[in-house]
């Protein structure tokens, strides 16, 4: 699952190296479009979903979960309580969910929006100890201005079962 995937080219590099089962989420109808465009007739080998994470049941569970930096956005704490809720619900256990963030050192906003930042400590915190490290690197990440963001890309695995999680 590549979360906030919108038009990002990955699923194409998936695909291209015999990945089979793809799914993309962004809450833009019009980014996910242009993915699909760009990818022909194999854009019907990927599952997209125009969803908001933060109340989307996606009705199965992951091994794999990838947040195009969407969690730094979640800068209130309900908007992180449900974000995780569907986070723990949609992987599946020993899965492992990689979170770009911005680290930091990384700006306070983006596209105008108020954003937290991370160290890999934070976000660990963040998520919630039913998650283990497995690694993390900070990236001096080039704009297309020619600025540099700081981003944490931090790996995380779900150490327990996930309807644990959901109450009962």
């Amino acid at each position: 699952m590549d979360i906030g995937g919108g038009a990002s080219s990955l699923a194409g590099h998936l695909l291209s190296r015999g990945y089979t089962d793809i799914s993309v989420a962004d809450i833009s109808e019009a980014a996910l479009g242009r993915a699909r465009d760009a990818l022909g007739d194999d854009a019907e080998r990927v599952a997209w979903v125009t969803a908001d994470v933060r109340a989307q049941d996606f009705g199965r569970r992951f091994d794999l979960w990838h947040d195009r930096a969407v969690f730094h956005f979640m800068v209130d704490e309900a908007d992180r309580a449900n974000y995780l809720t569907i986070l723990r619900g949609s992987l599946a256990c020993r899965g492992e969910a990689i979170i770009a963030t911005f680290g930091p050192d990384g700006p306070r906003q983006c596209s105008g929006l108020p954003v937290q930042r991370y160290g890999v400590e934070q976000l660990h915190d963040a998520l919630g100890e039913e998650f283990e490290p497995v690694s993390s690197v900070l990236v001096d990440h080039p704009t297309p201005s020619g600025n540099r963001q700081q981003f944490l890309y931090g790996r995380f695995r779900l150490t327990t079962d996930p309807l644990e999680h959901r109450g009962g």
